[in-house]
């Protein structure tokens, strides 16, 4: 993997909350935003935003699972705008609510 990928990687998983527009990313990697998008989907298969969005989604699960925050303090904490977006693409992504998910989580 190239390392501007990992860079670019790096720094959104270090600031998740950030909106990461094409311009913060192209000034990370030093490449244009559609040179940056073609190598994430030739290294990693995936774009920027589907990767960050990943990254987001992994970091709610563990919050969701370790700690007592409400849904709401998690999806602020992870980078989405308001609870109902993060609870939109949480469940578009893994097939339950954010509140759904915790307690099938905490069962086992």
């Amino acid at each position: 993997m190239p390392r501007l990928v990992a860079r670019v990687m790096q720094a959104m998983r270090e600031d998740l909350t950030a909106p990461w527009p094409a311009e913060a990313l192209e000034d990370i990697a030093g490449v244009s935003a559609t040179h940056l998008r073609r190598l994430f989907a030739q290294h990693l298969n995936t774009s920027p935003h589907r990767w960050l969005m990943h990254e987001r989604l992994l970091k709610a699960q563990n919050l969701l699972a370790d700690t007592d925050l409400t849904v709401g303090e998690i999806g602020v904490a992870c980078g989405f705008s308001d609870v109902f977006h993060f609870s939109r693409e949480f469940k578009r992504h893994l097939g339950a609510s954010p509140a759904n998910w915790r307690r099938a989580e905490r069962a086992f």
